[in-house]
């Protein structure tokens, strides 16, 4: 899931690489409210939850800038907050530790969610409205069951 803002970064970077013709006000529009979208990524510290998900992966730097076709040297200025990654780097960053663009800039309501958990709420929308009910029932029972072990 990508934010209003990552959107319009896809649709301008994808403009600038096709080299297909919007109309002018669209255009201005759109790069407004990227360039908004940059402004917002760099205020939002996203060089901290890199650095955070390659420490848990145990990656080096370098480990890292290879699996995203970049150098050691960038990674750490992403890290450090003195460069902001394009949105090639960014979507493959995120797709690296397996997480959402939205969740590294820290934007949209389920950036905070693990992306195994989104895929299995997915797959449960998906079902038959009966298979759900089923789902639903049995999810409720276990969490209060959990809950219930707290107190």
């Amino acid at each position: 899931m990508i934010s209003i803002y990552g959107k319009c970064i896809i649709l301008i970077s994808f403009k600038q690489q096709t080299k297909l013709s919007y109309d002018k006000k669209l255009w201005l529009y759109l790069h407004k409210i990227a360039l908004n979208a940059i402004l917002l990524i760099d205020m939002l510290n996203i060089g901290s939850k890199i650095t955070q998900l390659r420490k848990t992966k145990n990656w080096s730097q370098e480990d890292l800038a290879k699996k995203v076709g970049s150098s050691r040297v960038m990674i750490g200025n992403y890290e450090r907050n003195t460069n902001t990654p394009s949105i090639d780097i960014l979507l493959k960053i995120a797709k690296t530790f397996e997480v959402t663009v939205d969740y590294l800039i820290g934007e949209g309501q389920l950036s905070t969610y693990d992306k195994e958990v989104l895929k299995r709420i997915n797959d449960i929308e998906h079902l038959p409205e009966e298979d759900k009910q089923h789902i639903f029932y049995l999810i409720d029972n276990l969490v209060k069951a959990a809950k219930l072990k707290t107190l």
